[in-house]
């Protein structure tokens, strides 16, 4: 009953971006979160240990172009 409703953008160890299962390039993520932000609570960028901070980030600015606002960040921290 008390499902979190959220988008998930998985970013791997060497910094490849998906959505939706599929690789994305970071300039595209904005126009892609665009026509999903109203079906979601909040988007949740999840990078690897190994993941580039400034990849993480690219993201985020991604994010916040497309206007969302609730935006989260996990990384995974094992070795």
């Amino acid at each position: 009953a008390n499902v979190t409703n959220y988008y998930s953008i998985p970013i791997t160890g060497s910094n490849l971006i998906f959505a939706a299962d599929q690789p994305i390039e970071v300039d595209k993520i904005s126009e892609h979160l665009s026509s999903l932000k109203k079906k979601y609570e909040y988007v949740l960028i999840r990078g690897d240990a190994k993941s580039d901070l400034g990849t993480i980030l690219k993201v985020w600015d991604a994010c916040k172009k497309s206007k969302l606002e609730n935006i989260k960040i996990a990384v995974n921290k094992q070795n």
